[in-house]
């Protein structure tokens, strides 16, 4: 079997960008971890767990796309998973490693951190559909029969 140097770099280029995904997957649980080291010696009390929710996720989600270049729904999926579980992590260690009470403000902040995170990295083609308001039309409007309001430029008056 014999490779053309264009079937190489599209080899090449493939196997980049496993590993850049692989590395970026391995950054994000890093990040998450250290995440959760750091704020677990902090009380989870008032605003804090939401505001460092909202950073977690968000340094989080850079970190992976520092790393990874791209958008895409594993990297969403890494991303969100780490940093909710940083924040839920964090909240564990506040307890004392279970020796008080587990903050309940912790299950929320979760949620937010693991939307920051998964927002930032979610790639744009996987949105459905509907989840965007119909766009501005750039020309003349189509008809159900595929010609536009100016085709012809004669006027029936």
């Amino acid at each position: 079997m014999d490779l053309t140097t264009s079937d190489l770099a599209h080899r090449r280029a493939e196997i980049d960008r496993l590993a850049r995904l692989a590395a970026a997957v391995t950054a994000a649980v890093a990040s998450g971890t250290a995440a959760a080291l750091i704020l677990g010696e902090y009380e989870f009390t008032g605003a804090t767990p939401f505001l460092a929710a909202a950073v977690v996720g968000l340094v989080l989600a850079e970190v992976v796309l520092a790393v990874a270049r791209r958008r895409a729904l594993v990297l969403a999926g890494a991303a969100s998973l780490s940093a909710g579980g940083a924040i839920l992590w964090a909240g564990y260690i506040t307890t004392g490693s279970g020796v008080a009470a587990y903050p309940g403000v912790a299950w929320p902040a979760a949620a937010l951190a693991a939307a920051a995170a998964g927002l930032r990295t979610w790639p744009p083609t996987a949105w459905p559909a509907t989840a965007w308001p119909a766009t501005a039309r750039i020309g003349p409007a189509r008809s159900r029969t595929g010609r536009s309001d100016s085709d012809g430029d004669e006027d029936h008056h």
